[in-house]
């Protein structure tokens, strides 16, 4: 079983999981396959709960500004 000090480390951290993880000599192979899905799973939890659905609110509110802008230009034109 991984210590807290391993599971606070930063998400990602390839020199870690390199070094640590997969180079060292006294952890077992069970060790480091859980090392390694945690990892995997803290990084596909951000993308899944963070960065999924803020690229949404930025395409979804880059289309209404622009829709914005092209009722106003519309309206513009209309008017002239």
């Amino acid at each position: 079983m991984l210590n807290l000090a391993c599971a606070l480390r930063p998400i990602g951290d390839t020199r870690y999981l390199l070094n640590d993880v997969f180079l060292s000599m006294t952890l077992t192979t069970a060790e480091k396959i859980n090392a390694l899905l945690t990892s995997l799973s803290g990084l596909i939890a951000i993308f899944v709960f963070i960065w999924t659905p803020l690229t949404y609110i930025r395409h979804y509110c880059s289309i209404a500004v622009a829709l914005l802008i092209y009722g106003r230009v519309y309206r513009l034109t209309r008017e002239s």
